[in-house]
């Protein structure tokens, strides 16, 4: 009979909690009432899964130490007495015990069991002999490093200490944590839950790699947060899919706006910021630096001036560079699909000053289709341009038509050639003439060759006698024929009843033609958040 003295000396490699001893990492050991081993076998394939077991073994009558060989035969129960067989049995045969010290590798021809619902007891068969009782593993308190985890404690089991309940250090170039999961059907990799006033999972890194690295792959998600995110630093979001963040939120409010993104400056004054800056400059493709998509609008731009600025800009678009066959838009609007469509819509009023344009431009004005019905010129007056302006209107037609007019010195004859561009006639057609002579009649003045060759000629007027002449044509280039319009057309039946202009009847703004409620309702709410701000 053996007298038993078996004492758990060491758990030497991995523990089947994916112990190894390489690296520098530290991690914090949290005491368990029962022993909690952990093991994930497809992601630590390099790391060994067998535990090392030592033990004494001593003859029960003398007491003496035993040298010999014998078979030694491991099983894990579930508990102390009885119970149900976890794991075994592995024989170890001609196992060498020298002066009472046995050693066997448990796990070495029968793969031990992942160690996911404990307490565990392991027992011991010696030439054919059980020695009672069995010994309860225990667990290890630091390892210097941890390779993998399936799982740390029990889903619902928690830590109750005063300093952090799980904390990942690192002081190299590496993630002080990386938590992977290839399950696409369960829970998050990471979950932090504190239901105190501090963090569910704080990550600190004082060298040059991230402090909490995330990865998913297909459609998981890296890093999912229900409630308040706190940063101070910068975040780093790298994705191969269309988008490295996405933003969403279920939030019902009885009154008021749901904002999914809020990003403001709080820093002091005096700083230039920006709420949110984006880039994307690809070199041979399209970048948008924000691409917003709105039922109401799609950007929504507001600006309180400050007295030092002197004046805003409620939406500036910029663009410069660009090769010399590029074209370079600064604002660019499209409107199309609907009953009315309006491409760019400005509106301006209630300054203190006479001055208020719904558009303002520096530069020329090219525009391709119908103007308005009145058209004016407003420059400073010619004679106090320093204090007042004058307005002409400009001139209507029911045609393109176009006005040519000069004078003319009559010859010897009483006749003279006007010459024209080369370009007249290829622009115009269906001529007008007006003739005028100054200082004295001319009954006899009159067009004595119509125009022709891009000229044409005076007579029947008196010797060296001034003549003021006149010439209008009907444009008739390509373009002109393309899109010339009817003088008269009918309204058609979802306007007729309607005015382009029902306040020169003396008509309410709802009876205009272009009138939109819908339209109108959404102007109204562009201008009270203009009034309220957000």
């Amino acid at each position: 009979m053996f007298k038993r003295n078996l004492t758990l000396l060491l758990l030497v490699a991995a523990l089947a909690a994916g112990l190894i001893a390489a690296g520098l990492a530290f991690a914090r050991s949290v005491e368990l009432e029962e022993p909690m081993l952990a093991v994930d076998a497809e992601q630590s394939r390099d790391v060994p899964m067998t535990i090392w077991f030592q033990g004494f073994l001593a003859d029960g009558t003398t007491g003496d130490p035993i040298t010999a060989s014998y078979e030694v035969v491991a099983r894990i129960y579930d508990q102390a007495a009885g119970g149900s067989l976890i794991w075994g049995p592995e024989a170890h045969a001609g196992t060498t015990i020298t002066e009472g010290w046995l050693n066997i590798e448990l796990g070495a021809t029968v793969a031990l069991p992942d160690f996911g619902n404990p307490p565990y007891y392991l027992a011991l068969t010696i030439d054919g002999e059980v020695l009672e009782p069995r010994l309860k593993l225990g667990s290890v308190p630091s390892a210097l490093r941890t390779a993998t985890v399936d799982v740390l404690l029990p889903f619902g089991e928690l830590v109750n200490t005063s300093s952090t309940a799980f904390m990942v250090a690192q002081n190299g170039t590496g993630p002080a944590g990386w938590f992977d999961k290839d399950n696409p059907g369960g829970g998050p990799a990471l979950l932090g839950v504190h239901s105190g006033a501090g963090p569910g999972v704080e990550a600190r890194s004082s060298g040059t790699g991230p402090a909490l690295f995330a990865h998913a792959e297909g459609a998981g998600i890296a890093g999912e947060f229900l409630g308040d995110v706190e940063v101070d630093g910068t975040v780093v979001a790298v994705s191969s899919d269309t988008f490295a963040g996405d933003f969403y939120s279920d939030c019902v409010l009885g009154s008021g706006e749901v904002s999914v993104l809020r990003s403001r400056y709080t820093g002091p004054d005096g700083q230039d910021a920006a709420g949110i800056w984006a880039q994307a400059t690809p070199d041979d493709a399209w970048g948008f630096g924000g691409v917003f998509d709105g039922s109401l609008a799609g950007v929504w731009g507001r600006v309180d001036v400050l007295p030092i600025n002197g004046g805003g800009f409620g939406v500036w678009g910029v663009c410069t560079g660009g090769e010399g066959t590029s074209v370079n838009t600064g604002v660019y609007g499209l409107a199309s699909d609907g009953a009315d469509n309006y491409g760019v819509v400005g509106e301006a009023g209630g300054g203190p000053r006479q001055d208020n344009y719904a558009g303002y431009f520096l530069g020329d004005v090219y525009a391709e289709g119908y103007h308005g019905p009145v058209a004016f010129m407003k420059i400073d007056h010619p004679v106090d341009p320093a204090n007042r302006y004058l307005a002409h209107a400009f001139v209507a037609s029911d045609d393109l038509k176009t006005v040519y007019d000069g004078v003319v010195v009559l010859d010897g004859s009483g006749s003279a050639w006007v010459e024209l561009p080369d370009w007249f006639e290829a622009l115009n057609g269906d001529f007008r003439y007006q003739l005028t002579p100054i200082g004295s009649p001319a009954p006899n003045l009159h067009i004595a060759s119509p125009i022709a060759g891009n000229r044409f000629a005076i007579g029947g007027g008196e010797p060296g006698m001034e003549v003021c002449w006149q010439v209008t044509g009907i444009r008739r280039d390509a373009v002109a024929e393309a899109r010339r319009a009817p003088v008269e057309s009918a309204k058609p039946g979802d306007k007729r009843g309607k005015y382009l202009h029902p306040e020169a009847f003396g008509l309410p703004a709802s009876m205009a033609t272009d009138y939109s409620e819908g339209r109108e309702r959404a102007k109204e709410i562009l201008r009270e958040k203009f009034r309220k701000g957000r």
